[in-house]
C-alpha cells in the first residue's frame, strides 16, 4: 500500500512525454561563443599575457643561467664574506702571519670569488682578472691629428718591440677603455661563477670546456619590472635586490675563434680578445643600461701570447728568470692586504659617513692576520708555504674603497678622505696608500698559495712608489 501524499507525484512523472526533450536553439548558439571568447581570450590580451610570462621569466633567471654542463665543477664561491669577520684586530707576537683569506676577481672590477687555493701563475692568481668589461671612446682630435694612422704591432711576446707597441697609444680614431668601479660602481653587482670540467663526475665528457657565468641585475622600466624588483625583494629578504639576468662565454678564449683588438688600461693599451661577440646584442644593450654607459660595450679576455709587460718597481729577468707580466690587474699581479691595518683604517672612519667596515672593499687577493698594523710597508721579500714573492710597491689608494662591495653604494669619501689625514707615506705616490704588491719570484710559479698558509718576512726595506709604466722609468725593488 502506498502513501496517499506520492500519488501527485507520480500523476505528474506519468503525464510526462515519453521522448526526450528537445535542447533549446538558444543553447548551440552561446557555447560555441562560450568556448571561442575563451580561447580567443589570450590573443585579445596578448601584451598582457606576454608580460606576465617576462615576468615568470625575470622571477625563474635570478640563477645564475644558462646551466653550465653536467660534467663540471664551480671553482670557488661567490665571494660574499667579510674577511674580517672573526680576524684578530690586533698583531700576534708570536708571530703567527697566517693566510686568512683568498680572494681572485675573474672579471676586473666586478664581484669577487673567494677560493680556498690559489694557483700562481706568471700574472698572478690563476683566472684573477682574466676579463674587463670595456667601452668605445672616441677621444676628441688635436688640430691636425692623423685619425686613422695604426700602431704597429708586434709579433712576439716579451719582446722590445712590444713593450714599445704596449705603451703607444691607439689611433685616435677611437679605442676601447676599461670599465672601473671608480666610474661605474654597479660593476660591483656583477657576479661571476668559474664552471671546469671535472673527470669525477659522473657526466663528465671530453668535450666540456670551462666556462664564465656572469649575472648581472637589470631592471625593466614599466609595471613588469615594478612587479619583478618587488618579487625579488620578498624572495631574498632584501631591500636591494634586482632580478639577475645571465650569461656565459668561454673561460679560456682563442685568438682563433676571438678578435684582437687594443684595450686601454691605464696608461696600458695591451692587445686583447674581444669576446663580446659571445654576447647576444640584448644582453649588451642590457648590460650597458644596467652600469650606466652609453657608449658600445664589450667583453675582452687577456690575450694568451701578448702578455702586459711590467716594469715600475718589479724585478728584471735576471731576478725572476722570466720577463715580469701582468693581467688585467691595475698594476701588479698580486695584492696583499694585512687584517690589522684595515681594523685600524676603519676604527679611524669617523661616523655617519655611510662607511660600513668591510675588508672586501680593498680588494686584494691575499687576506693576513697576524702582522702589527702596517708592518707590511717595510717588506720587501716574503716567503709563503716556501714560495718566494717579492714586494715591490706600497699599494696607493684611490675612491674605490668607498663602493660597498655588495650593494655598490658610495660612502662619503671614506676612507680616503680619513687615509690622506695619516697614510700619506710613500714619496713616489702622491696619495695615501694601504697594503703592497707582490710579483711572484723565481719557482713561485705553478706553485699553490691555501688558506692558513704561513708567511714569513725574508727581506725588509723602503719603496718608491713608480706610476710610469715605460721601461725608462724602471725602478726594480728586488
Amino acid at each position: 500500500m502506498s502513501c496517499p501524499t506520492d500519488a501527485p507525484l507520480r500523476e505528474r512523472l506519468a503525464s510526462l512525454p515519453a521522448d526526450n526533450p528537445s535542447i533549446p536553439w538558444e543553447l548551440y548558439l552561446v557555447l560555441p561563443t562560450l568556448i571561442g571568447a575563451t580561447l580567443l581570450i589570450p590573443f585579445l590580451y596578448h601584451r598582457a599575457w606576454t608580460s606576465a610570462w617576462h615576468i615568470y621569466a625575470l622571477f625563474t633567471q635570478r640563477t645564475l643561467e644558462p646551466t653550465p654542463p653536467p660534467g663540471c665543477s664551480m671553482y670557488g664561491a661567490p665571494g660574499e664574506r667579510n674577511p674580517s669577520d672573526g680576524a684578530e684586530a690586533e698583531a700576534d707576537p708570536a708571530g703567527g702571519n697566517r693566510i686568512k683569506a683568498l680572494f681572485i676577481y675573474p672579471i676586473k672590477s666586478c664581484h669577487p670569488v673567494e677560493v680556498h687555493s690559489a694557483e700562481i701563475t706568471p700574472t698572478g692568481f690563476k683566472y684573477d682578472r682574466a676579463f674587463a668589461f670595456a667601452q668605445w671612446t672616441t677621444p676628441t682630435p688635436q688640430a691636425g691629428a692623423d685619425l686613422t694612422t695604426p700602431t704597429t704591432a708586434s709579433t712576439s711576446p716579451f719582446t722590445d718591440d712590444q713593450a714599445d707597441d704596449q705603451f703607444q697609444p691607439p689611433p685616435a680614431s677611437g679605442h676601447w677603455a676599461f670599465l672601473t668601479q671608480r666610474s661605474h660602481p654597479r660593476l660591483a653587482r656583477v657576479r661571476c661563477e668559474i664552471w671546469l670540467p671535472d673527470s669525477t663526475l659522473k657526466y663528465h665528457s671530453p668535450t666540456d670546456v670551462p666556462l664564465l657565468i656572469i649575472a648581472f641585475p637589470f631592471t625593466p622600466d614599466g609595471l613588469r619590472g615594478t612587479l619583478a624588483s618587488l618579487f625579488e625583494k620578498l624572495r631574498r629578504r632584501d631591500k636591494g635586490a634586482e632580478p639577475m639576468l645571465t650569461f656565459h662565454v668561454p673561460l679560456t678564449p682563442s685568438e682563433e675563434d676571438y678578435p684582437a683588438a687594443r684595450l686601454r688600461i691605464w696608461r696600458d693599451y695591451p692587445h686583447a680578445l674581444d669576446v663580446g661577440r659571445a654576447m647576444s646584442p640584448d644582453v649588451k644593450s642590457k648590460l650597458a643600461y644596467a652600469l650606466g654607459v652609453s657608449n658600445d660595450i664589450s667583453l675582452f679576455a687577456v690575450h694568451p701570447a701578448r702578455s702586459r709587460v711590467l716594469y715600475k718597481c718589479a724585478p728584471g729577468p735576471e731576478v725572476l728568470g722570466r720577463q715580469a707580466a701582468v693581467g688585467f690587474a691595475d698594476s701588479y699581479p698580486i695584492h696583499l692586504q694585512n687584517l690589522t691595518s684595515i681594523a685600524d683604517t676603519e676604527a679611524r672612519v669617523p661616523p655617519g659617513r655611510r662607511y660600513t667596515p668591510d675588508a672586501r672593499r680593498f680588494r686584494a687577493n691575499i687576506y693576513i692576520s697576524g702582522p702589527a698594523p702596517y708592518a707590511e710597508d717595510a717588506w720587501t721579500r716574503v716567503s709563503i708555504a716556501g714560495l718566494p714573492l717579492h714586494v715591490s710597491a706600497l699599494t696607493p689608494r684611490c675612491s674605490l674603497p668607498s663602493t660597498h662591495p655588495d650593494s655598490g653604494e658610495k660612502a662619503l669619501n671614506e676612507p680616503f678622505g680619513t687615509m690622506v689625514k695619516y697614510r700619506v707615506v710613500d714619496e713616489g705616490s702622491k696619495g695615501p696608500c694601504l697594503g703592497v704588491h707582490l710579483v711572484p719570484g723565481k719557482g713561485a710559479v705553478g706553485g699553490e698559495v691555501r688558506v692558513g698558509d704561513k708567511l714569513e718576512v725574508v727581506g725588509e726595506g723602503g719603496h718608491v712608489y713608480v706610476a710610469d709604466p715605460g721601461r725608462g722609468a724602471w725602478r726594480p725593488v728586488v
